[in-house]
């Protein structure tokens, strides 16, 4: 038969058992109240006192805490300033802009890699030669300013996805932010033989690559890096508009 009696704890512990047991009981003792207490600096090393630790161990793991957060803000001041234009206004929906222009960042070249589909063939070259035609047209207008061509080719619906910078919701303010921030200091490039279109039965097609960004030779980034993106586009009335993007670095 099973023993059911209660052991007994055991006498003595070591400073590491100790501080382990003490720490569990203050995590359930947290966890048992209805609402989490705020405490200032001073009460946590009033705390600690009460538990044996020295005001220098507090400190130290204080500043360790202070530290993390203030990498954790670097780094996203770090992502953030990778985008940033020299004289360029600063709102959100700006940055939303040139995040997606300069996809660059923290990109990497393309890659020779295994591919369990196989080499691309497009389902319809007739396709393929028209998206390439509408995607040349597009950023030909982009790379030279003319910004009555570029809002001629974008849907009033637009959407346009970057997974750091987030979201434009319309086709105009796409190509306003693009007017003011973009326009005679970034260039695009497609990689050649990147380039993948599928068509979308009763809509249009999904175009698939790699490109590269680059700003002005005395830019931040003037020499680009690589960066996928994914754009699907609506024909209708013979036209063919850009409904939605996706840029991934």
């Amino acid at each position: 038969m099973a023993d059911t009696r209660t052991k007994a704890p055991p006498a003595h512990f070591t400073e590491a058992e100790a501080a382990d047991i003490i720490r569990e009981a203050s995590t359930h003792a947290l966890r048992s109240q209805s609402r989490e207490r705020t405490l200032t600096r001073e009460e946590v090393l009033a705390m600690a006192r009460e538990m044996g630790v020295s005001e220098a161990s507090v400190e130290v793991a204080l500043a360790a805490r202070g530290q993390k957060d203030e990498d954790r803000q670097k780094l996203r001041k770090d992502l953030l300033g990778r985008v940033r234009l020299r004289g360029m206004k600063r709102h959100s929906a700006a940055v939303l802009l040139l995040v997606a222009a300069l996809a660059s960042a923290c990109a990497t070249p393309p890659r020779g890699s295994s591919n369990p589909l196989g080499t691309y063939s497009p389902a319809s070259q007739e396709l393929h030669e028209a998206i390439a035609q509408v995607d040349g047209a597009f950023f030909r207008a982009y790379n030279t300013c003319d910004v009555a061509a570029l809002s001629a080719s974008v849907a009033d619906d637009l959407e346009f996805y970057h997974d750091i910078g987030g979201l434009v919701t319309s086709g105009k303010t796409f190509v306003g932010l693009y007017k003011d921030n973009i326009c005679g200091r970034v260039t695009r490039e497609l990689a050649e033989g990147s380039l993948e279109v599928y068509p979308i039965a009763n809509y249009g097609a999904v175009e698939m690559g790699v490109h590269r960004f680059r700003t002005t030779p005395d830019g931040p980034d003037a020499a680009g890096r690589y960066s996928k993106f994914v754009f699907i586009w609506r024909k209708q009335e013979g036209t063919w508009k850009l409904t939605r993007g996706i840029s991934l670095h």
